[in-house]
């Protein structure tokens, strides 16, 4: 593969978990080699900085409610919040400038998917799991592409664009 125009600005998101993250830091490096510059953006979490310390990555922080794997009361504030995560990730996008969003799924990566492809910014998700998470399954209908590991996972998002 050729090298890319330096110009490219990736984002690609993925929250708290390795399953998430781990993916995201190994596509975000490997743009980086092919000459792209990428921004990786995830939630804060203090685990995320031990995933992602010796990433060499610079990482973004996106702060945005969780709806799973919440109580009631935090799940309440998490959906009250999204107007908010969405506002906040128009800022992010704007001031980035990105010509691809890459989400590895999490909370953070709904609200930056959605703000991305409001704002016609192409989009595009990476399911690792062989089960879609919530946020991918929503986040689908959005995506220009998705990218599945295992081919069963391709059933579930259905189309031309997996």
């Amino acid at each position: 593969m050729k090298p890319a125009d330096k110009d490219v600005r990736v984002i690609v998101a993925g929250t708290k978990t390795g399953g998430h993250l781990y993916p995201a830091e190994a596509v975000g490096r490997r743009l980086e080699q092919l000459g792209m510059s990428v921004t990786l953006v995830s939630s804060g979490e203090a685990v995320e900085d031990t995933i992602l310390r010796d990433s060499g990555l610079p990482v973004v922080v996106l702060k945005a409610g969780r709806l799973k794997g919440a109580g009631p009361v935090a799940r309440l504030k998490g959906i009250l919040g999204l107007p908010v995560g969405l506002v906040r990730a128009a800022r992010l996008l704007m001031k980035l400038k990105p010509d691809l969003v890459v989400g590895f799924g999490g909370y953070t990566t709904g609200p930056l998917l959605m703000a991305a492809a409001m704002m016609r910014i192409p989009c595009a998700i990476c399911e690792e799991n062989s089960i879609p998470g919530l946020t991918n399954r929503v986040l689908a209908r959005f995506a220009r592409r998705i990218f599945v590991a295992y081919e069963d996972t391709a059933g579930i998002f259905r189309g031309s664009r997996v």
